[in-house]
């Protein structure tokens, strides 16, 4: 039982993290159909997609370096990739709506696949070689983006992600009731209530009084013939 509450609370939490329905799939990075093989990312940092997401400490820091990027010339081409992308995810201003509450620290574990973003600003299906850490970007509609720190290239999790942590779970065994012995006494009453016969009116008088009594229950057939029966005889032929 405890092995099937940890399964579902694993499943559960996996379908939890594929379940991002406001996702759009206009974008390349959102979609996945038919990928083929993964192609394996060992390392990250020689290709940028958006330099000036790099090596950030904070939310904040996060939340300023776009809106920074968006003010000048220089990052145009990846300001407007970077718009349309987290228009995508459900921010319906892009740089604009997005906030230091909507971005968390992020761990991408080795063996995850998903879509990577390059600094051609082009996407490809890879696997994730080993741990790195992120930024999640998440909309109101559960949507969300990763941006790698080490390079700052989007990323999302699609066919495979793998666990980033396994949280024991507290599992409430669900005891089976047990098969309570049956004592001798029980068994007894049992076949009294099935076999009943010795007791019948014309031999109750011929077996002990307290077999009789424990014989003529409710349980066996007859048992208001039997007591008027038994009452009849007391009255009329016994001293």
């Amino acid at each position: 039982m405890k092995r099937l509450i940890l399964l579902l609370s694993i499943f559960a939490g996996a379908l939890a993290t594929q379940a991002q329905t406001g996702c759009s799939k206009d974008h390349p990075i959102f979609r996945f159909n038919d990928p083929g093989t993964p192609k394996l990312v060992t390392s990250l940092g020689s290709d940028p997609e958006f330099p000036f997401l790099r090596n950030l400490s904070t939310p904040q820091q996060v939340v300023a370096a776009m809106k920074r990027a968006s003010k000048t010339a220089t990052y145009r081409r990846q300001v407007t990739e970077l718009n349309d992308l987290l228009m995508q995810a459900g921010f319906t201003n892009g740089i604009n709506d997005v906030t230091a509450a909507a971005v968390t620290p992020y761990q991408v574990t080795g063996g995850t696949t998903g879509n990577m973003g390059s600094g051609k600003l082009s996407y490809i299906y890879c696997k994730i070689g080993d741990n790195y850490k992120g930024w999640k970007v998440a909309s109101d509609n559960g949507c969300y983006v990763v941006f790698f720190s080490p390079c700052g290239n989007a990323f999302y999790p699609g066919m495979y992600e793998a666990p980033r942590s396994i949280t024991p779970v507290s599992a409430v065994e669900i005891p089976v009731n047990p098969i309570a012995p049956v004592t001798v006494e029980q068994s007894a009453s049992y076949a009294g209530k099935k076999e009943c016969d010795p007791c019948k009116p014309k031999d109750c008088c011929k077996v002990k009084e307290d077999d009789c009594d424990r014989c003529s229950s409710y349980y066996a057939p007859g048992y208001y013939r039997r007591m008027y029966r038994r009452a009849y005889y007391n009255t009329y032929y016994r001293d």
